[in-house]
């Protein structure tokens, strides 16, 4: 058997930018022994199979979702009408976790599959609707009525963490070639675990703080002025200047007295 669903992500609170539905096909298959199903009724078994149905956020739909039913044996196999067990959605979140059906009641949540249709038994004491499948043949047991859906209402689950399982059982029995009568019931299980899908916040990258430059303790030279030139050349020629003019007031002096 194959689980099949399609997810209708809706926004929490009922506000949505624009609804989508994202069709999964098959889920993918997973090993029992995993304490997640191991702990929930799933146990491994010759007739459990169990799956990873995917992540949900807080107000997502599972919606669409069926059964394929492939008999396998040599046999021919009959489902009775009154042995059908409904799905079910379990809330493996904890307290912290809701789930709503809509429709509430099974019968109006599922249907049976447009291939399957009962008829009653023949030759048998008890009147029972029963359908047979031939070896080889492929049907839709069950699946969910137009718009019937599984909605993760709210979480405080981690992102990846589990919260829902939902639980596909097929009960049926496999025909004696030797008498044609209808042998012992078996039930198949299938499980389809989902997980928690919460956004993280990303990572705040540190800023370092930047250290204004220090101030110049002296005033800058513009590129190109020239500078003054200060030292012992300076000092000489000033001496000079200064012999230059005390001769030359000599000489004005001599020539007055005269």
């Amino acid at each position: 058997m194959k689980l099949i669903l399609s997810l209708l992500a809706v926004a929490m609170l009922g506000v949505s930018s624009s609804a989508y539905a994202i069709t999964m096909g098959d889920f993918k298959k997973t090993d029992c022994s995993l304490p997640i199903f191991s702990g929930n009724g799933c146990a491994t078994s010759a007739n459990t199979e169990c799956f990873e149905g995917g992540s949900l956020k807080a107000g997502d739909k599972i919606t669409g979702l069926s059964d394929s039913w492939t008999n396998a044996t040599s046999w021919e196999v009959v489902l009775y009408k009154d042995e059908i067990t409904y799905p079910a959605m379990v809330n493996i979140g904890g307290n912290g976790t809701a789930w709503l059906n809509n429709p509430t009641k099974d019968t109006d949540f599922w249907k049976t599959g447009a291939e399957v249709i009962f008829t009653p038994e023949t030759g048998s004491g008890t009147k029972r609707d029963v359908f047979s499948l031939k070896p080889g043949k492929k049907v839709t047991v069950l699946e969910a009525s137009l718009g019937a859906n599984y909605q993760l209402e709210r979480s405080d689950k981690k992102n990846g963490e589990y919260v829902g399982l939902v639980k596909f059982p097929v009960n049926y029995h496999t025909v004696s070639e030797t008498t044609g009568k209808a042998g012992a019931l078996v039930s198949h299980l299938e499980c389809a675990a989902f997980k928690a899908s919460v956004a993280t916040a990303a990572a705040v990258i540190p800023v370092t703080p930047t250290t204004p430059p220090t101030p110049p303790t002296t005033t800058p030279v513009p590129t190109g002025a020239t500078k003054v030139k200060t030292g012992a050349a300076d000092t000489l020629l000033f001496m000079g200047l200064a012999m230059l003019l005390a001769l030359a007031f000599m000489f004005a002096r001599k020539r007055k007295s005269v």
